[in-house]
């Protein structure tokens, strides 16, 4: 993956992950302390959160950090146990 195709890979993940945790951009961002606008921002590709919110972002979805950021296929990653 090249560098500038990582904010569009997070977009699509970030937003793959939530519906798959069955999980509304409101729920999530009030589970990790977000904004629901920085939420939508995340998942329309027009932002990108800092490494510390990408790690809050996946302990809220139950998945791995590089599940959000990396491009091996969303759907092939299993959600953390807690």
């Amino acid at each position: 993956m090249k560098p500038n195709e990582l904010p569009e890979v997070f977009s699509r993940n970030l937003k793959a992950a939530r519906q798959r945790a069955g999980m509304s951009q409101r729920k999530l961002a009030e589970i990790t302390g977000c904004s629901f606008a920085s939420v939508c921002r995340w998942e329309t590709g027009r932002e990108s959160p800092n490494l510390t919110t990408i790690v809050k972002l996946a302990e809220g979805l139950q998945v791995p950090p590089e599940a959000l950021l990396t491009n091996f296929g969303f759907e092939m990653l299993q959600p953390i146990s807690a």
